[in-house]
């Protein structure tokens, strides 16, 4: 929470020195980061997840610890809104990401298969399985529902650029936003993922250096400063410090 309340500060701050400013616009754009998360022993008692309130019929001889117990996570892909003001050749602004990020995407998800199947990751017809596996987050809280976790998985963002011209053909800038990288619990039910619980492995605050060229392809480096957790810790995660991305943007 101390981490999320001094993000929103700066951004505050930022935002009110840049009121005298000129409007310079709006920008849409989207991103590709590389990463390189992992978990190398995600606790025994998280792996255990109950049967669903629903399932009262299944036998509950048939549940157990999912075995799989390492989990990656290596790309993501994000869409950003931008609002700049300029000074000069500098443009300075604020924006959100929506981070795409839905369970079973580009998540390292294991299930297993507590009706028909017992022990085996087998979906079946009309089988249900529990998961365990490991997500990124934005600063919005997670909802129960998945189409909802996806939609609203937002985080902000606060950038300055300089045009090294005055065509715009070769700018520099830099970015600062935050995500989490969570251990997420559930069932996949229906062809349906429904989360039981959520634990925060990293809070992690990615420093962005981008080159851009001709003002709508940049390629940038990524430093991601993080702090781990107790759970994050327990789970022997591992953070990357350096990532790198690309951004397609449209300015107008």
């Amino acid at each position: 929470m101390k981490q999320k309340l001094t993000l929103l500060s700066t951004i505050v701050v930022f935002f009110v020195l840049l009121t005298s400013s000129a409007l310079a616009g709006h920008r849409f754009g989207i991103r590709y980061t590389s990463l390189d998360y992992q978990v190398k022993n995600l606790p025994e008692y998280f792996r255990f997840v109950p049967i669903h309130s629903d399932d009262g019929y299944a036998l509950s001889s048939n549940n157990g610890i999912i075995n799989q117990k390492e989990f990656d996570r290596n790309r993501w892909i994000s869409l950003e809104y931008g609002y700049a003001w300029k000074k000069g050749r500098w443009d300075l602004g604020l924006g959100f990401l929506w981070i795409y990020s839905p369970v079973g995407g580009f998540d390292d998800i294991e299930t297993r298969n507590y009706i028909n199947y017992p022990g085996t990751n087998t979906p079946g017809y009309d089988a249900a399985l529990t998961f365990v596996g490991i997500e990124v987050r934005g600063l919005t809280p997670a909802f129960s529902d998945d189409g909802l976790n996806t939609i609203f998985n937002l985080t902000p963002k606060v950038f300055a650029e300089y045009s090294l011209d005055k065509k715009n053909k070769l700018r520099i800038g830099a970015s600062l936003s935050y995500h989490q990288f969570n251990a997420i619990r559930g069932w996949d039910r229906r062809d349906n993922y429904e989360i039981n619980k959520t634990k925060t492995l990293a809070h992690i605050y990615p420093v962005t250096f981008e080159v851009t060229f001709y003002n709508f392809l940049s390629l940038g480096v990524v430093y991601n400063l993080h702090q781990l957790t107790s759970f994050g810790k327990k789970a022997e995660t591992e953070i990357n410090k350096l990532a790198f991305s690309a951004l397609l943007e449209y300015k107008f």
